[in-house]
């Protein structure tokens, strides 16, 4: 199941339903849902979102976005 994806031109990253991985976060290509996936652990992933969000609220702040 996909949870939601990040689209960033063409390219979009699933991240798939985590009940099958309690302490990692499964990552997928959405165009391929039956490929791959990457498993990333949850304290990564947490670290990664976060500096992505306070990436994203600079660049609106200093208006480079």
């Amino acid at each position: 199941m996909d949870l939601g994806g990040a689209l960033v031109g063409e390219h979009v990253v699933g991240v798939a339903q985590r009940d099958h991985h309690p302490t990692a976060v499964p990552v997928r290509d959405s165009k391929n849902p039956g490929g791959p996936t990457l498993l990333i652990p949850a304290a990564g992933w947490s670290a990664f979102v976060t500096a992505g969000w306070s990436a994203f609220v600079t660049a609106v702040r200093d208006g480079s976005l």
